[in-house]
């Protein structure tokens, strides 16, 4: 516990026949002991120090064996703890915030506003065991794709947040299976990305990454949908192919996000969309995305996904 440490001088009364004396120590303050020290007591306080020294110059050990002061200035603030006044009544214990809810959320799963995510960042199977356990009553959509395809500007734009998925040039910024609990009424999963066509990562994912994520499609209580991000510049993976069809053969609604739209021009947007369905054979929706609120394409590419979202968790 923080104390305060004050230097004390305790002055004796002249006694008949005696000397004056005067004693010197250190007392150590509690917290509320230092808020009575502030207090209208401190006169009250200074009169019982005074009290304290007298007959001091009487007593024969005196010199050797000096009061124990810090026990007597103990008792005095117990009483004045245990009194009436305002300043000693015990502070009652902090409130937890209350849950905040966006005035436009409504029915939505998302708010244009402001979306309270809790977060629980599992790099360990035990770990995201429980909290699977935890929120098994919420539905759940997951993001997957290539490392550096943006899955994280995605979260962050849909979500409204600044930096609460980890986004960054480096490959593989992504090493735990990150569950959002947004609003209280879905989850969104981040997965950590598949390697690139250069190969980048690769060993990271089939160690590390991959089993992990093995665990979460085996034992998601309420996965209803996949977002699948990539980067419309890039070319199509073999991993990538591999979990699409693992979407499909799991029954999950799938919405390909063709990021990083805005880098492109219209003929090179239309040439990677298409190259993307050759490669897959995927026949899905699809939505060009990308994250520059500043773009009307790009605020009517999240109203899109929004839509996507909204449908899926609300179908029972």
């Amino acid at each position: 516990m923080m104390s305060w440490v004050y230097t004390f001088i305790m002055i004796g009364v002249t006694l008949e026949g005696g000397e004056g004396m005067s004693t010197t120590g250190t007392i150590r303050f509690s917290r509320a002991q230092h808020r009575i020290l502030r207090s209208r007591s401190m006169p009250r306080l200074l009169r019982r120090g005074v009290s304290c020294g007298v007959g001091e110059a009487d007593r024969p050990e005196a010199k050797n064996h000096p009061r124990n002061f810090q026990n007597e200035f103990d008792a005095f603030f117990e009483e004045e703890i245990e009194s009436d006044r305002p300043f000693s009544e015990p502070q009652s214990e902090p409130q937890p915030k209350s849950f905040r809810i966006a005035d436009d959320l409504g029915d939505h799963m998302v708010s244009n506003t402001y979306n309270n995510v809790k977060v629980y960042r599992c790099n360990e199977e035990e770990f995201l065991l429980s909290t699977l356990q935890r929120w098994k009553y919420l539905p759940q959509i997951c993001v997957c794709g290539v490392s550096n395809a943006g899955k994280s500007s995605l979260i962050n734009h849909l979500l409204k947040k600044n930096n609460l998925a980890k986004a960054s040039s480096v490959t593989g910024k992504t090493r735990s299976v990150d569950l959002f609990v947004v609003n209280n009424r879905f989850i969104l999963v981040d997965l950590p990305g598949f390697p690139g066509v250069d190969g980048q990562a690769s060993r990271l994912w089939s160690e590390e990454f991959e089993p992990l994520v093995q665990v979460y499609f085996n034992e998601a209580p309420d996965l209803r949908a996949m977002l699948f991000a990539h980067d419309v510049r890039w070319a199509v993976t073999t991993d990538e192919t591999k979990y699409l069809e693992a979407a499909n053969s799991l029954g999950l609604q799938t919405l390909v996000l063709m990021t990083k739209d805005d880098r492109v021009e219209h003929r090179e947007r239309n040439w990677g969309l298409a190259r993307f369905r050759q490669d897959t054979g995927y026949d899905g929706k699809h939505v060009h995305y990308c994250s520059d609120n500043s773009l009307a394409t790009c605020r009517k590419a999240r109203r899109l996904a929004l839509k996507f979202i909204d449908s899926v968790c609300k179908k029972v």
